[in-house]
């Protein structure tokens, strides 16, 4: 299996990428099993069966590939480590945390069922995803945000935030089951924030209720 996977990257390298991957506009192929999707660092779309015998941990998708033979895969691009897969048998994976995998199961079930309540203000549904609860206008729209979540990204989300990107693709246009579908599969979001205006109005108006 560790050979074929070297043959499969060595004959990839020839190549131009087997597929789009939807959710990064990037390309993406199957390298000995397991389908690799080339973002920077690439990241895990599927697995086949029996692959993880060779693997201490079990590889799931949304894993990053983090280095091939040792030498960290950072910064490189799809050539430079097909390249190195095609000579080096060692594949080290790194796993999206425990916060993004559980949210990534909370999209797939959501897709599967209706949203769990109504948004007055929109008058389309929500859904809490992952301690988010999007409403699903469009671009979707965060109405609340459990504080631990903030732990995950760079700028805190607030409500009010819009859903930009999943795994670096935008869902501009895209329905719920579509965005849901991508959630389900890749951990990375990005949220662009509601403007200084829009947030101050916000703020205001919560103080108005206390008072």
């Amino acid at each position: 299996r560790v050979k074929a996977r070297m043959a499969d990257a060595a004959q990839a390298m020839r190549m131009q990428p087997q597929e789009a991957d939807p959710e990064s506009g990037k390309g993406r192929d199957w390298v000995g099993g397991i389908q690799l999707a080339w973002t920077s660092p690439p990241i895990v779309r599927a697995v086949r069966p029996g692959v993880h015998q060779e693997f201490k941990r079990p590889i799931t998708p949304g894993d990053r590939l983090a280095t091939v033979g040792g030498a960290s895969v950072e910064g490189l691009d799809r050539e430079q480590i097909l390249g190195m897969m095609s000579r080096t048998p060692g594949l080290g994976f790194r796993g999206a945390n425990s916060r993004a995998k559980a949210r990534m199961a909370e999209a797939a079930r959501a897709m599967r069922m209706q949203p769990q309540e109504a948004d007055p203000e929109s008058g389309k549904g929500r859904d809490w995803v992952g301690g988010i609860q999007l409403a699903w206008t469009s671009p979707p729209i965060v109405r609340a945000v459990r504080p631990e979540v903030n732990q995950d990204f760079k700028d805190p989300i607030t409500p009010g935030d819009r859903l930009a990107t999943v795994g670096g693709a935008s869902v501009e246009g895209l329905d719920r089951e579509q965005i849901l579908g991508m959630m389900s599969r890749t951990p990375g979001l990005g949220f662009r924030g509601a403007n200084s205006r829009a947030k101050a109005r916000m703020a205001e108006a919560a103080r108005a209720m206390r008072m």
